[in-house]
């Protein structure tokens, strides 16, 4: 398969994976997602791989913010709030951790990110539906 055709066909399986999973699962996956990049980068640490470990957690900084500009600050209340301070120092100590090669503050955020999901998995799994 080309370049062009793999391009192609995984920017169609996104679209596809977009339009007919829930914002709960859309939520979920993005968790996945910046987690893969963080524990990308916190290898490419190990590797002394700077570009690489520079892509990963610009990557992850760019979930973590889309996460955070998806927060519904009107009716989301404390929980959204709480959601915010957590998602700026998340972004803070990744910043951190890019200029100090700090592998450990990468691990931090990562466990921090598993336990966000962790909670909205068990969301999912009670509400199937949402």
């Amino acid at each position: 398969m080309s370049v062009v055709n793999s391009a192609y066909a995984r920017n169609a399986y996104t679209q596809a994976t977009v339009t007919t999973n829930t914002p709960l699962d859309l939520v979920i996956m993005l968790y996945s997602g910046a987690i893969e990049y963080l524990e990308g980068a916190a290898h490419a640490i190990e590797n002394k791989d700077l570009q690489a470990k520079i892509k990963c957690i610009d990557k992850a900084i760019a979930i973590i913010d889309e996460l955070n500009n998806s927060l519904n600050s009107e009716n989301g209340g404390e929980i959204t709030a709480n959601l915010e301070n957590l998602y700026s120092y998340m972004s803070k100590e990744l910043v951190l951790a890019n200029i100090k090669n700090d592998a450990g503050k990468i691990d931090h955020i990562v466990a921090l990110l598993k336990t966000i999901q962790e909670g909205w998995l068990d969301i999912k799994s009670r509400n199937p539906k949402i």
